[in-house]
């Protein structure tokens, strides 16, 4: 079997820099769903309430129908009711735009120091991708190569969550350990060499000879 050519140090940190950069892109992309999602929900909790007000106009109506004297305060009520949904729709609106302030404020570590905390869980998974990119190289002479892989990611939220909870104010040197402990719990590799014998006759057996 052919060795392929080893990646040279300076193509191997432009492709790690390139994977951090897709796994930046994935964790932007999961907030803006999550963003949606929230904003998908104010806005059927808004559909409701008008929904409601519409219905409770109706039988308003229904029960003035015939008394004159009643009309300036059912008026006064179909008012009111117009005024319930301008202020839910407003809530609506300031709900779905200000979520990601809130939640981004919601934890007392630096913005900076959470960041450096998440990449730093990237950049750890990201080598462990490259190794098993480069295992046919690193490991040449075999006939054939077998993997049995999970997927490689973990969720941002969860990760930053679970931080904040143990550790409430923290910098990315403080939880580190703890970083590299659950990446260990995480991902384990492993390679077992294996030697199989394959006779001509077997093969045939299998052809139905």
């Amino acid at each position: 079997m052919d060795k392929i050519p080893e990646e040279s140090a300076g193509q191997a940190k432009k492709n790690l820099q390139k994977r951090i950069q897709k796994q930046r892109i994935k964790r932007e992309y999961a907030k803006a769903l999550r963003k949606s999602g929230e904003a998908g929900k104010a806005a059927g909790y808004a559909e409701k309430a008008v929904k409601g007000a519409a219905s409770a106009i109706k039988k308003i109506s229904e029960v003035i129908a015939g008394n004159i004297h009643v009309i300036l305060i059912a008026a006064a009520l179909i008012l009111i009711l117009f005024v319930i949904i301008i202020m839910v729709s407003s809530c609506t609106a300031m709900f779905s735009g200000g979520m990601g302030d809130v939640m981004a404020g919601s934890y007392q570590s630096l913005p900076a120091e959470i960041d450096e905390a998440e990449n730093s869980m990237t950049l750890k998974e990201m080598r462990l991708q490259n190794k098993i990119d480069r295992i046919e190289t690193d490991h040449p002479g075999y006939d054939e190569y077998t993997y049995n892989l999970a997927e490689i990611g973990h969720d941002p939220f969860t990760l930053i969550n679970f931080l904040s909870a143990k550790y409430i104010d923290f910098t990315a040197t403080d939880v580190e350990p703890q970083i590299q402990s659950l990446f260990n719990r995480m991902y384990d590799l492993t390679l077992t060499e294996r030697e199989e014998t394959r006779t001509v006759r077997a093969v045939w057996a299998r052809m139905g000879f």
